[in-house]
């Protein structure tokens, strides 16, 4: 073989080699979630899939443990999946906490997605469970929102599949990936169940 071909062919391994050996961890990192520091929730008033006034503080994450992602019924690239993911999820869950749990998503377009959208968007999933809550609203309400949880952005297409998983009693929360796999995500809300037992209420 041609010394310049051997050369090519080692480098050709090493490359391989590098690939193989980056890939488990990168692998490993999509199911790991990120610690972020205790958040200042605002108790902002949007408006669910219902039609409902809520509060975003007093009336979904008071006194429960949730995961919150962020979605637009336009979408079609991530947000289908997160949707689908979340609607698994609810089934899975299946009541557990016995309504300390609350799956939120929010709209990054509010000024499109009004309750009856984001209502008739979860449906086509399939039975979308009473512990999922859709919210929309004006957006410099939603904007105050996302920022408070440090997870907005500017542009719509530019919003990440994130799912943030916390609450009353659970310390920091924890920052994930919204494609995991739903049995994963339910682990996650388990742990933070768990970890806000043992402890009293009290506003994040």
């Amino acid at each position: 073989m041609p010394p310049v071909m051997r050369e090519r062919r080692v480098y050709f391994v090493l490359a391989v080699a590098a690939a193989c050996a980056i890939l488990p961890a990168y692998l490993r990192a999509q199911y790991e979630s990120v610690a972020i520091s205790r958040l200042t929730i605002p108790d902002v008033e949007l408006v669910d899939q219902h039609g409902k006034r809520v509060l975003f503080y007093s009336d979904l994450v008071k006194g429960r443990v949730v995961a919150i992602d962020t979605v637009f019924t336009s979408c079609t690239t991530i947000c289908p999946m997160m949707g689908a993911n979340f609607s698994q999820l609810g089934r899975l869950l299946g009541g557990q906490g016995h309504g300390r749990v609350k799956l939120i998503s929010i709209s990054v377009d509010p000024v499109t997605d009004t309750p009856e959208m984001l209502d008739r968007w979860s449906k086509q999933f399939g039975p979308a469970s009473p512990d999922w809550t859709l919210l929309t609203g004006s957006k410099n309400d939603i904007d105050r929102l996302l920022k408070a949880l440090q997870i907005f952005t500017p542009d719509k297409l530019d919003h990440s599949p994130v799912v943030l998983i916390g609450g009353d009693g659970t310390g920091d929360w924890a920052r994930a990936s919204a494609l995991l796999p739903p049995s994963r995500l339910a682990d996650l809300l388990q742990a933070r169940l768990k970890l806000a037992s043992g402890h009293p209420t009290a506003r994040p």
